[in-house]
């Protein structure tokens, strides 16, 4: 993964000759909230995140991905005791592994992936 720029440095670049106080106002928040953002001492939150997009014509998503790549990437350089992978609970039905869902997210997922798995030919028993 390359090193991504805090995401306010882009903002920056946005900005132009538009001052923080101005662009704050105008995006309805305050002037400490948005010379945070700017300076890289603040991460962009999904509102800030919409706003931006409105403001510039741009998606929320594009403000929102670049800072989950700045997030992951200072993550990712945090050392970490070594982490065991978790086995899930699992029980075998007609010769596949099925996981116990323990929330109705992982029970969604679960019935996705066996739906998938149930219509592709190198699953068909």
């Amino acid at each position: 993964m390359h090193n991504p720029p805090h995401p306010g440095e882009v903002l920056r670049e946005y900005l132009g000759d538009v001052t923080v106080t101005k662009a704050a106002a105008l995006l309805g928040v305050g002037r400490a909230t948005l010379q945070r953002v700017v300076t890289g001492a603040s991460s962009f939150s999904p509102d800030m995140a919409y706003r931006l997009g409105a403001a510039f014509g741009t998606s929320p998503e594009l403000w929102a991905r670049m800072q989950m790549h700045y997030d992951l990437h200072q993550a990712g350089k945090t050392k970490r005791p070594k982490i065991e992978r978790i086995a899930a609970e699992s029980r075998k039905i007609s010769g596949m592994i099925t996981v116990k869902p323990r929330n109705s997210l992982a029970c969604a997922a679960v019935t996705i992936n066996q739906r998938i798995r149930s219509n592709s030919p190198e699953y068909v028993h």
